[in-house]
């Protein structure tokens, strides 16, 4: 964490000081907007659409920003 610069040559550092916070804080960031735009819509779709689509590409942002494994930079789902 001192130097960043080399950090963001490695890629799991790379992954869990930048990409993995930032993806995260974005994705709260989408789900406090469609809250407020839910609480706005006036017609029932609407707001059922408003709220499939913030938090559908929260949830994906969430997917996409997990440490999985299989992925380079993955962790075991349960530690033993």
């Amino acid at each position: 964490m001192r130097n960043l610069a080399a950090a963001m040559q490695i890629p799991t550092a790379r992954f869990f000081t930048v990409e993995h916070v930032f993806g995260m804080l974005i994705a709260i960031a989408l789900i406090h907007v469609g809250r407020v735009k839910i609480r706005k819509a006036a017609d029932p779709a609407r707001k059922h659409r408003l709220a499939i689509i913030f938090f559908g590409i929260a949830v994906i942002l969430i997917i996409i920003a997990t440490p999985w494994p299989g992925m380079p930079v993955a962790r075991p789902l349960l530690r033993p």
